[in-house]
């Protein structure tokens, strides 16, 4: 799979990896479609190994390991632009926080 920046495909879900890293509101991590509001406004999105858009789509998919070895997560000024700017009201930024304690 390529970490490129283009749309992965939602076709398989792994939820049990999702729910690992947003226990409570797993499901709304579904909802995203993709708009790239967060990207277009996060502050460190230039200097990222993988944009915000493309971060959740790998999140959605469960690939977890990809992001965790990324240095995108540990680039996040936990500004919480992403999260009040996204039109779907998806905690990123409580959900990047979730993925420094794994």
């Amino acid at each position: 799979m390529s970490l490129s920046g283009e749309v992965l495909p939602l076709t398989e879900r792994d939820g049990s990896r999702l729910q690992e890293v947003m226990p409570r509101q797993w499901k709304r991590m579904y909802t995203c479609m993709q708009c790239g509001t967060c990207t277009a406004s996060c502050p460190a999105a230039h200097i990222m190994d993988i944009i915000p858009r493309k971060m959740w789509r790998m999140v959605q998919l469960g690939l977890i390991e990809e992001v965790l070895r990324s240095k995108s997560i540990w680039l996040c000024t936990a500004c919480y632009t992403c999260h009040v700017r996204c039109p779907r009201g998806i905690p990123l930024t409580e959900t990047i926080s979730r993925l420094k304690e794994l």
